[in-house]
């Protein structure tokens, strides 16, 4: 499975979903990448689902 981001520009807002998405079960992190033709990154929050999560357990794997 692959990694899905979500840009969020405030650190708070990224840490609340880090937050969410972990107690959920899935797997988070924090990350920043270069804007194309820019000069700032931008910061997003990866996220895939973790080996017990409620999408997982509907395809019959998780704990």
């Amino acid at each position: 499975m692959s990694l899905e981001k979500l840009f969020i520009d405030r650190e708070d807002d990224r840490l609340a979903v880090v937050s969410i998405l972990a107690k959920n079960g899935y797997t988070v992190m924090i990350g920043r990448q270069k804007r194309p033709n820019k000069s700032k990154n931008e910061c997003y929050v990866g996220y895939e689902p973790g080996p017990s999560t409620p999408a997982d357990m509907e395809k019959g794997g998780g704990a």
